[in-house]
């Protein structure tokens, strides 16, 4: 039923320790590491494409993993040198850095790469030869150099920097009859970036602070400017600068509706990155809820009032919410918004993840084919020093402070309308958001992150993507542990916890009763199916019966346990 696991050992040796211990990281150990690496990174291939799946396989019961996915991520760091003095070369050895990433300049030494376009965002970790003389990984750099200047993509730092200083100067020929600023031209930033970067969505997401750090290289205020982006561009140089610094060469702007409607920034400013952030949709409404209940901002007093869908021909509609209302069970699927930007197939299979029960969803959603690149995190990695070490690359800056962390410090007095989303009488409420939570997991971690780890594509940038999906599979899980998943993809109430439980299977499609934990894995669902291989697909859990495990029962296992040892001599 359970092990106690309070007893970690180590080398607890109490002797004198010896004049030949070693530190492996010493420079002495560098070439002796470097004969290691290539085994380590070949290690970590193997395990993550070959032999996770296998304890993935809904199929196999003989190989289980705890956390597959976090054992993964632990994992794939293998490739790196824990001591932080090697790199990987292009052909799969690795040899002592000569410098460190930030302000300097990584030499793509590919001969098959002619079009010298290889940067940090586009290139994927990829299985090597080791006598192949190419390879595609990220740290697959032949040289560093720290008396050279940053590059990122093909475009040189300085001359990016010089752009954006002298680029106020042909203000007006960014805008139709060139005297006036009411519309841009479409592609208007062909020659150059003209806004660097709109957050866009989502609300509650970290947004706040994405801005707040963004505003120490570029002049913005703290809050949403949702204006049209003809006046953005307007504001972001002609008065913004007046107010937060005129010697902030980026140009930025947050509105976190605008992740809904991006076709704007595709048609007149295709260049500008597109920031977008994603929390637990649970997490989400409770946030936006309370918010709105604190500013008295909200049009129905309980959550149940703001579940139907926004008609067909209804005008007060807001992120598919009736009547007005700013936060309803419809915003919490974000998967939807993304979908529609376009930078994935949208194949039937995706669909099916996508709502297809709601009448924007499914086969229903359209494709925007929005052509600016998308930047997107989750909230728990906005503290993260990668993050914004990606962000700074893609920026094409060599560094973006990030010590401000804003959240809801709004000082009045909390309202008596807020909701602590945990609480009982809100399950059936979760119940109905969790099946879009589940999908989008799915939806993100198997067609959109692929994307953003696929070398030929930058228009999808995700740090850490492995790491982003560990914490976004979390999703599929009911934040406040009361809730299950059942076989037909909807959530009841658990009537248990796992310990000390019998999970029953009721799936009539297994027709010999051995379905376990080990053997269950994560698998996409149609929200009509009845049957589905989830661990979390259990139809039932009661606390008055005993463990199964396999299709044994608990106690008769427990009682072999405790008489084979009478049986001894006859092993032999």
């Amino acid at each position: 039923s359970s092990i106690p696991h309070h007893i970690h050992k180590g080398n607890q040796d109490r002797r004198k320790p010896s004049t030949k211990r070693i530190n492996i990281c010493d420079a002495e150990f560098d070439d002796f590491r470097a004969m290691i690496m290539p085994h380590a990174y070949n290690m970590s291939i193997w395990l993550c494409d070959f032999y996770v799946p296998v304890a993935k396989d809904g199929s196999r019961t003989d190989v289980v993993i705890p956390k597959p996915d976090r054992f993964c991520d632990i994992v794939r760091d293998y490739g790196n040198d824990p001591c932080k003095r090697l790199i990987r070369m292009y052909n799969g050895s690795y040899a002592l850095k000569e410098g460190v990433l930030q302000n300097t300049i990584l030499e793509n030494n590919n001969e098959n790469d002619k079009d010298g376009d290889v940067t940090i965002d586009t290139i994927t970790r990829t299985p090597i030869d080791e006598n192949s003389e190419t390879d595609s990984s990220i740290d697959g750099y032949a040289k560093i150099e720290t008396d050279t200047i940053v590059t990122a993509g093909n475009q040189n730092f300085l001359a990016i920097e010089n752009h954006r200083k002298t680029r106020t100067s042909n203000f007006y020929s960014w805008y139709e009859g060139k005297t006036t600023t009411a519309k841009l031209l479409p592609n208007v930033d062909v020659n150059g970036t003209i806004l660097d970067f709109a957050i866009v969505g989502f609300a509650k997401c970290g947004t706040t602070s994405m801005e707040a750090n963004l505003g120490h290289i570029a002049p913005m205020p703290i809050g949403d400017i949702c204006t049209p982006v003809h006046q953005t561009v307007y504001y972001s140089y002609m008065n913004w600068p007046k107010q937060y610094g005129t010697n902030k060469t980026l140009r930025g702007t947050k509105c976190p509706r605008d992740v809904g409607n991006l076709d704007d920034f595709s048609t007149y400013l295709p260049k500008t990155n597109i920031i977008v952030g994603i929390r637990h949709p649970i997490r989400f409404f409770e946030s936006f809820w309370n918010m709105l209940a604190d500013h008295n901002g909200l049009k129905r007093p309980s959550p149940y009032n703001v579940t139907d869908h926004c008609g067909e021909n209804e005008r007060r509609c807001n992120f598919e919410c009736t009547s007005g209302n700013l936060v309803c069970l419809h915003r919490t699927r974000f998967h939807l918004p993304l979908a529609r930007i376009g930078k994935t197939l949208l194949t039937h299979e995706e669909r099916q993840l996508l709502a297809p029960n709601d009448k924007d969803g499914g086969s229903k959603l359209t494709n925007h084919n929005i052509t600016n690149t998308i930047f997107l995190y989750e909230l728990e990695q906005i503290k993260e020093d990668y993050l914004w070490d990606d962000l700074a690359y893609l920026l094409n800056v060599s560094s973006i402070p990030h010590h401000i962390h804003k959240g809801n410090q709004d000082r009045r007095k909390p309202s008596t309308k807020r909701i602590n989303i945990c609480d009982a009488e809100f399950d059936d409420f979760r119940a109905m958001i969790m099946p879009h939570a589940y999908n989008m997991s799915i939806w993100l971690c198997d067609f959109y992150v692929p994307v953003a780890k696929d070398g030929s594509r930058t228009d999808v940038v995700i740090p850490k993507p492995d790491r982003f999906c560990d914490i976004v599979r979390d999703y599929g899980n009911d934040p406040c542990k009361r809730l299950i998943r059942m076989y037909n993809g909807s959530y009841a109430l658990k009537e248990g916890v796992l310990q000390n439980t019998i999970l029953e299977n009721n799936n009539e499609n297994d027709k010999d009763g051995d379905v376990t934990i080990d053997t269950i894995t994560r698998t996409p669902i149609d929200e009509n199916s009845e049957t589905d291989s989830s661990i979390d697909g259990y139809a039932k859990i009661e606390t008055d019966t005993i463990v199964t495990a396999g299709n044994q029962n608990f106690l008769a296992i427990e009682n072999h346990r405790k008489t084979r040892t009478s049986n001894f001599y006859s092993w032999y």
